[in-house]
Parts: structure tokens; C-alpha cells; sequence
């Protein structure tokens, strides 16, 4: 091997990690960015209203304190999904795009952060949307630029989230946790079980 072929491979590596490192940096961002109007956080897509045919939802989050636009009811299903993941410190959806090359980019669904520090995208899709192998290719080189950024990648379709009573049960107890109750109303409540 010849030396500039060694300083080429040399140059091509620090340029892999440096990219690397910058791709982290950006997600991390994402979850630290302000809300851009009041209540709403719009990540690199800002969404106000859907394509033709389709929905912007936005689910209201406990967890982050802000409405999370998403572009579908099974987007917005994943985001209550998230708000009883107890790992899960703070999410964002659509929070931005990086550069997958052959001239492409992607904006994941969803970059969340456990307790744990570790940073995750995930895709929210359809099942039946992840069996052209376009699309899996397209997946497999995602998860190599997020694993070699130290980053996970997880897909979550429809029959993880939708899960019959599950999703049932998280939405009746998700509208009851929005309640605040006032000290009154507590202590209230608490003199009447302390009298049985």
C-alpha cells in the first residue's frame, strides 16, 4: 500500500468520525430546542396542516411540556406509547434531516432520550409499507449513519403501538393524568378516605 493511499484511508476515517460527531450534535440539539411558537414544538418539518388526505395531530405532551405535531393518528398513538415509557427522559418528533447520501435525506419520526443518556430515532410505519425492499435498504443504511454516530434506530409499526387494550387502557389513563387537581380537592379526598 502506498503512502497516499495510507493517507487517503487515514483522511476518509477522521472525516467518517468527525461526521459522526456532528450528526450526534445535531440530535442532541434537537431535543434541546425551544419551542418555535407557544406550546408547539416544530422539529425540521413544520407542520400546520397535512398532505392532501392526511391529518396533523397534535398530541399534547406531558413529558415535554409542548404540543408534538405529528402526520399521522399512528404517529400520535407512538407518542402516548412514549409518555408511559418510564426510560424515556424527553422526545421530539420530526426534529430534523440529515444528509443518507445518493442525494437523499431523512427526518426520523421520533429522537427521543432515555434516563440513560442514549439517543434513539425511531420510524413510526405502517407494516405492510416495510416489506418493498427499497424501503429496506433505504432502513439499513439509516441504522449504519445513526449506529456508527453512537446512535440507535428502532421501527415501530402498527402492531407494536396499537396493541387492543392496551392502546385503550394508555388513552383513558393519559386524559385522567392531564387533570390537575388543586391542594383543596387533594386533601379534600384524603380527609374522606382517612374517615372510612
Amino acid at each position: 500500500m502506498s503512502y497516499c493511499e495510507r493517507v487517503r484511508i487515514i483522511l476518509q476515517r477522521l472525516i467518517g468520525k468527525y461526521m459522526n460527531n456532528i450528526l450526534k450534535q445535531k440530535v442532541i440539539a434537537s431535543l434541546n430546542k425551544d419551542a418555535h411558537s407557544p406550546g408547539v414544538h416544530q422539529g425540521s418539518r413544520k407542520l400546520k396542516h397535512g398532505l392532501p388526505l392526511k391529518k396533523v395531530v397534535f398530541f399534547p405532551s406531558l413529558k415535554n411540556g409542548l404540543l408534538m405535531p405529528c402526520e399521522s393518528k399512528l404517529e400520535a398513538d407512538h407518542c402516548l406509547h412514549l409518555e408511559f415509557e418510564d426510560c424515556i427522559e424527553k422526545y421530539r418528533t420530526q426534529p430534523l434531516t440529515f444528509d443518507i447520501g445518493e442525494r437523499q435525506s431523512y427526518t426520523p419520526d421520533c429522537v427521543l432520550r432515555t434516563h440513560d443518556g442514549d439517543l434513539i430515532c425511531r420510524e413510526v410505519k405502517v407494516s405492510e409499507k416495510l416489506k418493498t425492499s427499497k424501503l429496506e435498504q433505504r432502513m439499513g443504511r439509516i441504522r449504519l449513519i445513526l449506529s456508527n454516530a453512537g446512535i440507535g434506530f428502532e421501527i415501530f409499526t402498527e402492531k407494536q403501538i396499537c396493541v387492543y387494550p392496551d392502546i385503550f387502557n394508555k388513552k383513558l389513563l393519559y386524559k385522567a393524568k392531564r387533570i390537575r387537581y388543586s391542594q383543596f380537592l387533594i386533601e379534600q379526598a384524603e380527609a374522606l378516605l382517612s374517615c372510612q
